[in-house]
């Protein structure tokens, strides 16, 4: 057996060998195929250029002589719609006849179907061309017009060349005028999605020429088509123009430009030959090179003259090596032979790039070790948004990888030399470290025919917050830690501004950070994001947004301050002359010779404009100070404002008119939040409000900062203070009529809730109101007025923070006052409807039906928390009918925290359910805090992860009668899983005849559990009798099978155990119900069921006794009327006599 096992191991080991070796032997063997990647290497394109399919460039496809708008590949474009030129594909043929010259049986069987004079020949590979007739018929002579036909969508790559090349001929076809035709690229779209109209117009040649349009495409691609036109888009001609060979061609940057320099292109873009040429050129139009920065210093190209001495140049410099060398080659010129010579590799080409034939190579020669090169410094200005790309392929890496490093050096200590320091222990300067950053390794190559392979890698960088500094850039081959083995070559370095988006997100970048930290998001407007494609300031802030009402006369954004001579440097042009002088430095700056942000805001008429921050959280119970420094020029007017509002839309704090000219200022506002209250603050300083004054004028503002503070400071402070620890009932301007509070919004349920006369809802002074001296009161009011039937309704925007398993308490005083007619409504024992004031508390049982007869009563409502929750607080007034229409006034709100005995007190106190509740979670809330029993607990398993009571539970039968009966007894009593009783509250309705009604409660409950102790009993009976008969089969299985347990047996043990089971289970359930029966709760759920049964059938009745008078009321008035009548007649009848 070994022996075969062996065999049969030796035979696969041979299979997968010859599987590998197989495909090496179609190509000679594996030695010649190094040769031919030699070879290929060797032999490399020194240009590439590739066709772009355009559907039937060469109209070969479709039928001829049938002019139609939907030729096959060609549409007729929007514009040509409505043309009476016909279009159509025309068969030339090919040889003559005796007829003439270009005669041929092909095309004269058609020629009158073209409507043309004459043959009008081709030059293509084929006798198919598109014409255009100004005729529709061949009686037309000298109609003008135009038309056009559009080719299908074709995508053009970024950052790529295109050629199009069209043939063209144009024929008066005995028309007086010369013909003329168009071609068009239309799609083309600048940066800013602007169209470009681009072509070559009035083409007049009347024999076969080629015509050309070069594209350069920029950093976004394009969607183009090609349209062909008698005429043009905006000019009209007769006779007949012919097209064919449409051929659209991709090349290599080098190619393209070769090509384009031969066909007399001057450096200028033509992108509308309007004057018939025979060249259109689209280079610059779609290349945006305004964020390119000049590097022309820096030899990025490597094309600076070197001699053997300086093989780097004078812009590069080598920082370390080890059997690792650096070379400026003429890489494009050299033979591959020198290149394998020089590097140990094979020869890989140049980049294709135009104009370009010198690259910098690092090698090691196939030995182990590293080298690493740096160019000059390269300036960083604060807050730039840099892109450094280059152009690199990999020869050959056996190990390590290449990687670039772009490293701050020590110029920005020169720079700042007051400021910062290098040395972390100098207390005197701010402590600001170096930074460096690089791309992750390399060590292979993307595929591009178009580059020859080379992979373009982007690093981006931003600059300090701060400031200026230096970097250099340094490319590496291994490194002094991690050797490498390998060549590569590099080409073309630019640099160029890049936007926050891309560098969001960009792969390889870095970020260099200054030191700032606050609270408020970007407090110190030190974080910016730039998206121009140059710098320019004012630049955006991160983490605020701003608002303008036209930016055509507002200006915003972070602009950045040094010293006098630094501001003059940077805006001292006409472009800035609305920023006026230097402003100098807020007054608490730290060290006033720092370089800072600020935000500037700017209307050169009077208008409006904002900044908002983002949120930042304050706590509740808790004392806070908000500030921010501004700077107003002197002599202005100019005004601006602050809003402080969270996340509700509460607006916590508003000051307009804030001023104060030539100097920087700071404003201060003092926040003392509700012990049960958190917000997230938005900060809002509006330049002109569009709602309110608008303002015109420069202002600066800085360090908008959130500090925690004290009560005794909150207390001592003189003004701009805002306390929250009313429950907002302080908010707004209240006065002796109902104004909208700022902190609870209005609603009404009722069928006409859009009449604003149904009910009023808001605050009203505590010190001056309607509703007489007995509620003066130095806090204001909630108040809900209604005019009609309804439900007005007072909501809180904010939410409360109740922390899990605490105890709160919310208190308030309220009084209702109905109407002066509707006093006594609390004593009319016909009224029926529902009325008082309703609290609701999210997740917790409303309390309802509160009345408190026209005086201000104190209620306190008791809460659990189970769970860290954020309900809100309503305030309804339920006016159910005429009589209960009136008010509700609510003041001296708070929620404090308590201890758990005084929760457990207040829910036995006399007071429950009167001026003191305790709040009951909602149904949905209780069932969803329910724990799952025993959540642990698994079910057991056998060794080999079957379940014992499979085995055991399956071994008897016989049983099925016997569960029938229980069945038939408990079908009398309705058993389930007892829920969790909540505790009820004491219900001021008992009260009534308690004696009797006590009476009957506990005479239910003892029929109840009378009723369980039954049925509980029959239960306990019934899983006696399955036990013992389950022993008599156990024991006759004993004697008749000797103990075997067979199939038959199993079953039945297995159906034994469910029905143990489930009568256990129901044993249970009775019993938990009897405890919750014989409760003191379960007692009163009794008393208050009985109660309402009671005002069931005493409402039922009254209903029914007024029925009754109502009848009988009617009766007695239709006997009057009757008896009138007959009066009536007497009368008549008396008078008559």
């Amino acid at each position: 057996m070994a022996k075969l096992k062996s065999d049969s191991t030796k035979n696969k080991i041979l299979k997968l060998c010859v599987a590998f070796l197989f495909p090496f032997t179609l190509f000679g063997g594996i030695a010649s195929l190094n040769v031919a990647r030699a070879e290929t290497a060797i032999d490399y394109l020194p240009s590439y250029n590739e066709e772009i399919s355009v559907t039937n460039s060469d109209f070969t496809n479709g039928t001829v002589a049938s002019a139609s708008n939907n030729l096959n590949g060609w549409t007729v474009t929007d514009d040509s719609e409505d043309s009476t030129a016909s279009g159509m594909f025309v068969d030339v043929g090919s040889g003559s006849s005796s007829e003439g010259e270009g005669s041929n049986e092909t095309f004269n069987k058609n020629q009158e179907a073209y409507m043309l004079q004459s043959n009008p020949l081709s030059i293509g590979n084929d006798s198919r061309i598109l014409m255009i007739n100004s005729k529709q018929n061949e009686n037309n002579k000298n109609v003008r017009t135009s038309k056009g036909y559009c080719s299908n969508s074709v995508t053009l790559e970024a950052n790529s060349y295109y050629i199009l090349s069209v043939l063209v001929k144009t024929s008066s076809n005995g028309d007086p005028s010369p013909a003329s035709a168009s071609i068009y690229i239309s799609g083309l779209e600048d940066k800013d999605g602007n169209a470009i109209d681009a072509g070559i117009e009035n083409i007049r040649n009347t024999t076969w020429q080629e015509h050309f349009i070069y594209i350069a495409t920029g950093e976004q691609s394009q969607t183009i088509t090609i349209d062909l036109y008698l005429g043009g888009k905006s000019t009209l001609s007769s006779g007949a123009v012919f097209f064919d060979e449409v051929n659209l061609y991709r090349h290599s940057e080098n190619s393209f430009y070769e090509d384009l320099y031969a066909k007399n292109y001057e450096g200028q873009d033509l992108l509308l030959n309007e004057d018939g040429g025979k060249s259109a050129f689209i280079v610059d139009g779609l290349i945006d090179k305004s964020s390119l920065i000049d590097t022309s210093d820096y030899n990025f190209d490597f094309e600076e003259v070197n001699d053997s001495s300086n093989t780097l140049g004078d812009s590069w410099s080598l920082l370390s090596r080890q059997n690792g060398h650096a070379r400026v080659i003429n890489i494009r010129n050299m033979s591959p032979n020198d290149f394998a010579d020089l590097t140990g590799y094979t020869y890989i080409g140049d980049d294709l790039s135009y104009n370009n034939s010198k690259t910098l190579a690092l090698y090691t020669k196939g030995q182990d070790g590293y080298v690493g090169v740096q160019s000059k410094e390269l300036e960083i200005k604060a807050h730039g948004i840099y892109k450094i790309s280059f152009n690199l392929k990999v020869a050959e890496i056996t190990s390590g990888t290449f990687y670039l490093k772009v490293k701050e050096n020590d110029t920005i200590y020169n720079l700042y030399s007051s400021v910062i320091t290098s040395d972390q222990e100098d207390t005197t300067k701010d402590y600001l470290p170096l930074q460096e950053g690089q791309t992750s390794g390399i060590s292979s190559n993307s595929e591009n025919n178009f580059t020859n392979d080379y992979q373009t890698v982007e690093f981006y960088i931003k600059g300090h917050a701060l400031y200026d500094t230096f970097v250099n850039l340094e490319f590496w081959l291994g490194d002094s830690s991690t050797s490498a083995n390998g060549c590569v070559v590099i080409d073309n370095v630019s640099v160029e501004y890049a936007t926050n988006e891309e560098l969001a997100s960009a792969s390889n970048s870095l970020s260099l950070t200054t030191n700032s930290s606050s609270n408020v998001p970007n407090a110190r407007f030190d974080a910016t994001e730039f998206d121009g494609d140059m710098l320019e300031y004012p630049v955006k802030a991160s983490n605020w947004t701003t608002s303008l009402e036209d930016d055509a006369y507002n200006k915003s954004g972070v602009v950045y301050l040094y010293d006098q001579a630094t501001f003059n440097d940077m805006y001292g042009s006409d472009e800035y002359r609305y920023l006026g002088s230097f402003p100098g430095y807020p007054s608490d700056a730290p060290n006033v010779s720092l370089p800072n942000n600020v935000y500037m805001m700017y209307n050169s008429k009077a208008s409006y404009q904002s900044i908002t921050s983002e949120s930042y959280p304050i706590s509740e119970n808790s004392y806070y100070k908000m500030t921010f420094d501004y700077y107003i020029p002197a002599l202005t007017g100019t005004t601006i404002s602050l809003e402080v509002v969270d996340e509700n839309g509460i607006q916590l704090f508003y000051q307009d008119g804030i001023t104060g000219y030539g100097s920087w200022r700071t404003f201060e506002v003092y926040i003392h939040t509700a012990e049960t209250v958190a917000h997230n603050l938005q900060i809002v300083i509006n330049l002109g409000e569009e709602d309110g004054t608008l303002s015109q004028g420069l202002v600066y503002i800085d360090n908008v900062l959130v500090s925690t503070s004290s009560e005794s400071v909150f207390t001592g402070a003189q003004s701009n203070k805002v306390d929250l620890s009313d429950y907002f009932l302080s908010l707004g301007s209240a006065t002796n009529d109902i104004t909208e509070s700022p902190a609870y919004d209005f609603t009404v349920s009722q069928n006409d809730s859009d009449n604003p006369l149904i009910a009023e809802g808001g605050i009203i002074s505590g010190s001056d109101n309607p509703f007489g001296s007995e509620f003066v009161n130095d806090k204001n009011y909630l108040v809900i007025h209604t005019n009609y039937e309804s439900e007005a309704t007072l909501t809180s925007k904010y939410s409360l923070t109740l922390s899990s398993e605490n105890y709160y308490k919310l208190t308030f005083d309220l009084a209702t006052i109905f109407d002066e007619y509707n006093s006594n409504i609390e004593n009319d024992e016909d009224h029926e409807c529902k009325y008082g004031v309703t609290i609701s508390i999210d997740g917790f049982e409303p309390i309802t039906q509160i009345v408190t007869a026209g005086e201000l009563q104190s209620y306190s409502i008791y809460i659990h928390s189970s769970s860290e929750i954020t309900p809100t607080i309503a305030f309804t007034l339920v006016s159910d009918c005429f009589k209960t229409i009136g008010n509700a006034l609510i003041t001296n709100i708070d929620v404090t925290t308590v201890e758990e005995a005084e929760y457990t007190n207040a829910s036995i106190a006399s007071t429950n359910g009167e001026t003191s509740f305790v709040a009951e979670l909602s149904e949905s809330d209780a069932s969803e805090d329910e724990p799952d029993e025993n959540p642990d607990e698994e079910t057991p398993t056998n060794p080999d992860g079957t379940s014992p009571w499979l085995l055991i539970s399956s071994l008897i039968f016989g049983l099925a009668i016997i569960v029938a009966i229980v069945g038939f007894v408990l079908r009398h009593i309705k058993i389930k899983k007892i829920e969790k009783i909540r505790k009820e509250n004491y219900d001021r309705k008992l009260s009534k005849n308690h004696d009797v009604i006590l009476v009957e409660a506990q005479k239910r409950r003892d029929q109840e559990v009378q009723d369980l102790i039954r049925a509980k009993k029959m239960l306990e009976e019934d899983k006696v009798r399955l036990e013992e008969n389950h022993k008599e089969f156990m024991k006759d299985n004993r004697i008749n099978n000797k103990g075997a347990v067979t199939r038959e047996v199993e079953k039945e043990i297995k159906k034994y155990n469910n029905d143990i089971i489930k009568i256990d289970e129901k044993i249970n359930i009775i019993s938990e119900k009897i405890d919750t029966v014989m409760s003191a709760d379960y007692l009163l759920v009794l008393e208050r069921k009985i109660v309402a049964e009671e005002d069931t059938i005493y409402r039922n009745e009254r209903k029914a006794y007024k029925a009754e008078l109502r009848e009988l009321k009617k009766q007695n008035k239709e006997k009057a009327t009757l008896n009138e009548d007959a009066n009536a007649d007497d009368n008549d009848g008396s008078d008559k006599q």
